[in-house]
């Protein structure tokens, strides 16, 4: 296995790992990977995946827990994004070659970050790799708001010991619903994701009651941009399969998309499916 050096450093709250290969092998692919957590995840669940890209930059963001309150606002795609394209320049004038266009990996909801950056800063965006993606066809994503009280109402119940107990029950036993391997659910890396404290909790709540929103934001940004966004992609998807409707709106997203269905797998392909997710990273970075 190749060294790896991990750095570790916050920006705008958010905890940034960089993971550099020591040595690279001779005619081994070099460039970034940038993964990106679905709702309520964190980036110990790409450990899998990361294990295989030994010969890559890998970077991993883990979005800040919240300190509740009713003027805290939910999260958006545009503040996300925004965040994203710091991470991407700093990365670029702190470690060259960082400049480098990246790989981004995304999952589930995060898919929206992805094709934001990818239409925002397609310079900083080699090609794009859609996990089990969150879909939606434009006009169907029905109410698109959520006042900053009601989340703070959610939070002030995590408060509660028992509430936080039951939530972490619930979470656990969702995700082991996600995977055809329940049993790594438990395992130090995805332990992390569901035994949360409150504000780890009140974040997940928070970045699940701002799907809307975000449906909303990109379906703006689209309009805005018209046309698809300039890079390749492909996406994965996982049984349930987005019907023709939602086929449609993925292919239209990017300038180019290769859409493979991968049937031995459920949400949390990081777990049921490595091999095909670092093949498509693979056959998407761009040679150095």
């Amino acid at each position: 296995m190749t060294d790896r050096a991990t750095e570790r450093f916050t920006l705008d709250a958010h905890a940034i790992q960089v993971h550099e290969p020591v040595a690279v092998p001779a005619g081994a692919r070099s460039g970034g990977v940038l993964l990106l957590n679905g709702a309520g995840l964190r980036s110990s669940g790409w450990d899998g995946v990361i294990d295989e890209l030994k010969s890559s930059r890998v970077v991993t963001v883990d979005r800040p827990p919240r300190r509740g309150g009713p003027r805290e606002r939910l999260p958006s795609l545009a503040a996300e994004v925004a965040v994203l394209r710091r991470l991407l320049r700093a990365l670029g004038r702190l470690r060259p070659p960082g400049h480098a266009p990246m790989v981004v990996v995304a999952h589930s909801m995060a898919a929206f970050q992805a094709e934001a950056l990818a239409r925002t800063a397609p310079e900083h965006v080699a090609s794009v790799v859609l996990v089990d993606p969150s879909v939606e066809v434009a006009g169907t994503s029905g109410l698109h708001t959520l006042s900053a009280a009601a989340q703070w109402a959610a939070e002030l119940a995590l408060r509660a010991s028992p509430v936080r107990a039951l939530a972490r029950r619930g979470l656990r036993a969702g995700l082991r619903a996600q995977t055809r391997h329940p049993y790594e659910i438990d395992a130090d890396s995805w332990r992390r994701v569901w035994s949360g404290d409150r504000a780890r909790l009140g974040a997940a709540a928070a970045e699940w009651l701002s799907y809307r929103g975000q449906v909303a934001e990109l379906e703006r940004l689209r309009a805005r941009l018209a046309g698809p966004a300039p890079v390749r992609a492909t996406v994965l998807e996982a049984p349930p399969y987005s019907g023709r409707p939602g086929q449609a709106v993925l292919r239209s997203a990017f300038a180019d998309v290769d859409l493979r269905r991968v049937p031995g797998s459920r949400h949390l392909m990081m777990i049921d499916a490595v091999d095909e997710i670092i093949q498509a990273i693979r056959a998407l970075a761009p040679p150095t």
